[in-house]
């Protein structure tokens, strides 16, 4: 079970952004009252102070229902592995990108056919909607 977050790393920024991640793929997986709490912690950047307030509860109930969440999600994702997968594409789909701007570069330089042209054109538009659904 590698990185896993600890109690200590929930306030770390780099684990956050990952927790953050993985609650946009599986947050819909957990529980609705947990699922709130979390995303107040998360996303909104509450306290557990005033996410305690705000439910009724105890600072430690906010605090053990943050960690049991981030340690579901993190579950989910070694089980399921989407945002890996996630960002993988994402990556490959950016250096694609990037080599098909600079194709498109040279075809411009070097005189290319109209038809060679509009499949570039249809395949830079193609990119851009899978990084637009990403």
């Amino acid at each position: 079970m590698k990185n896993r977050s600890t109690p200590e790393s929930l306030t770390d920024p780099q684990t956050l952004v990952k927790l953050a991640g993985l609650y946009d793929i599986y947050g819909e997986l957990i529980k609705e009252n947990s699922r709130d709490i979390f995303a107040d912690y998360v996303l909104e950047n509450l306290s557990l102070s005033e996410i305690a307030e705000d439910r009724g509860i105890s600072r430690q109930g906010v605090y053990d229902s943050v960690v049991r969440t981030a340690k579901k999600l993190e579950e989910f994702e070694e089980k399921l592995g989407l945002h890996g997968r996630y960002e993988k594409l994402e990556a490959e789909t950016e250096i694609v990108g990037e080599k098909l701007e600079k194709l498109i570069e040279m075809m411009d330089n070097d005189d290319a056919s109209d038809e060679q042209m509009k499949l570039l054109s249809e395949i830079k538009r193609d990119v851009k909607s899978i990084r637009d659904v990403m």
